[in-house]
């Protein structure tokens, strides 16, 4: 019988990071570096400081937007769902007033019954209509 031994972290070696020369590149390969003096990195710091300052602005105008256009929809969308709970219950209480007031036949219902099949109709043809049109030039 042969048992099986798991190697812990410590016997994992390091990875070996192996870099390839640009074989287009120039063929000094220090060409590309620049000695900044302190003037200029001070400037490049200045520049990249209003350059973050702007993105941080930006980022809370952003935010600000994306905050008002939630609210706006949440109340939209909750304007919409009472709306469709409204017409579930008063089609329901509609239903039920039919089919217990159906043994005294005074007629009230009748309009009650209507007025829910326009509403019901309404909502299941109505709507939104989009009609795609493609057009294909060669």
């Amino acid at each position: 019988m042969t048992t099986r031994t798991r190697r812990g972290t410590t016997d994992v070696p390091a990875t070996r990071i192996v870099y390839y020369p640009d074989p287009t590149a120039t063929t000094d390969p220090h060409a590309a570096l620049v000695r900044h003096t302190v003037a200029e990195l001070q400037a490049r710091r200045r520049r990249d400081d209003v350059l973050y300052a702007r993105w941080v602005q930006r980022q809370a105008v952003i935010a600000e937007r994306d905050r008002r256009t939630r609210r706006a929809l949440l109340w939209a969308f909750a304007g919409i769902g009472t709306t469709v709970i409204a017409v579930i219950v008063t089609a329901c209480w509609l239903t039920y007033r039919a089919i217990t007031t159906a043994a005294t036949f005074d007629g009230s219902w009748l309009l009650g019954i209507a007025l829910g099949a326009v509403v019901l109709s309404g909502i299941v043809a109505g709507g939104h209509k989009c009609i795609t049109v493609i057009e294909h030039r060669h």
